[in-house]
Formats: C-alpha cells, sequence, structure tokens
C-alpha cells in the first residue's frame, strides 16, 4: 500500500495492493477503510508531499465552499450551463 502524507498527516488516494484491495472488496460496506490502512500501516510506503489537497476532505458543499472559496451550486450552474 502506497499513502501521500502531508505535514505528518496521512493522506489520500490510498494505493492498495492485491491483497488489501482483496480485504477491502470483502470488507462490510459500514467498515471505515481506516481499519484497512492500520493493519498495513507497517508495510506502507510513504509518500511525503507537500500537496495540501491529499488531506483534504470535500464531504459537503461546506466543506467545497470553504475549500473552492464559491458556493458548490454556483459550480453545478456554470457546469449545466456548458
Amino acid at each position: 500500500m502506497a499513502l501521500p502524507r502531508c505535514g505528518g498527516r496521512p493522506g489520500h488516494p490510498a494505493i492498495l495492493g492485491r491483497r488489501p484491495l482483496g480485504e477491502l472488496a470483502a470488507s462490510p460496506a459500514d467498515e471505515n477503510p481506516k481499519l484497512l490502512i492500520a493493519r498495513y500501516r507497517s508495510r506502507t510506503a510513504w509518500v511525503d508531499t507537500a500537496e495540501t489537497g491529499t488531506i483534504e476532505d470535500v464531504d459537503t458543499p461546506e466543506d467545497y465552499l470553504r475549500i473552492i472559496g464559491e458556493p458548490l451550486s454556483a459550480a453545478l450552474a456554470r457546469r449545466a450551463g456548458q
């Protein structure tokens, strides 16, 4: 497994090998993928980066506004107009 790390914090995306990918596919849908990452921590290749996007989560319209600086609705309206 390989993971980016920014400022000492693990980020995303994770690059999974065959075994952890199989475990992820077989795990219950409600299981947190962080548990899988924890099991493979000692065998993880860390890719240090200054790219803060690797540790940002954009899960809500409020997250989008905070990170991008414009409402998600404005971005969607712009895209619809293309």
